[in-house]
């Protein structure tokens, strides 16, 4: 999927791309995510979107691509380095537009 997620930077489609690993529901599932982890990743998603902004597919889950200059826009230096650092990412790419 890399390519594909890249191709919408590189298209000017999109500043920042996130990958989902759970839609849609049924093939999470399927594929062994246990219900209750399924359940807490959606509501958690939910209230994160409502609370930033933009529509979040899978919001923890890890896979992002984004333009160096979105990258350069942000303070992202003052971000954790450590396993945080995409949500806190995307909390400051929505805080500055």
């Amino acid at each position: 999927m890399i390519p594909y997620l890249v191709g919408l930077i590189e298209l000017g489609i999109c500043d920042v791309v996130l990958g989902s690993c759970i839609r849609p529901p049924y093939e999470a599932l399927a594929g062994g995510i246990p219900i209750w982890k399924y359940s807490a990743n959606r509501v958690l998603t939910i209230l994160e979107s409502v609370a930033l902004g933009p529509n979040f597919g899978d919001l923890p889950s890890g896979l992002l691509v984004y333009r160096r200059e979105e990258l350069e826009a942000v303070p992202f230096l003052a971000s954790s380095d450590d396993f945080v650092f995409d949500m806190q990412f995307l909390v400051q790419c929505a805080y500055f537009g």
